[in-house]
């Protein structure tokens, strides 16, 4: 199975270039839009293409909606964490600790940056 994700897709034009390109591979195409507008729009068009899709945020947001009666923003929110190279370094140590956990691949011993050692169970991770 190939993927392709697409990131920050907030206008019509760019998400009209994706459902085609969907088009083109016979793809499914899943989306997740905070604004209302650009789903529905992207329904829309995915349903005259014949594109299946799955709208992943649309239900939950509607549901919520109900439930708390209160709207949705409608636009997505300023991300907390800065994607930059320390936060993909803190990323890439965490998956490194979760390799080398208890021993599991001791060949990686030789990459660590400081090596814990104690009784299984203790919270050393």
């Amino acid at each position: 199975i190939k993927r392709t994700i697409y990131t920050f897709v907030r206008t019509e034009q760019a998400m009209e270039r994706i459902i085609m390109k969907a088009k083109e591979r016979s793809a499914l195409a899943t989306f997740t839009f905070a604004d209302p507008e650009l789903r529905t729009k992207t329904m829309t068009l995915c349903e005259k293409n014949n594109v299946p899709f799955v709208d992943l945020m649309g239900p939950m947001l509607l549901r919520m909606t109900d439930f708390l009666s209160m709207q949705p923003m409608g636009k997505p929110q300023k991300m907390r964490v800065s994607l930059n190279n320390d936060y993909f370094r803190r990323v890439e140590a965490v998956e490194y600790t979760l390799k080398a956990d208890d021993g599991q691949s001791p060949w990686l011993l030789k990459d660590a940056d400081v090596i814990i050692v104690g009784v299984s169970r203790t919270g050393k991770t």
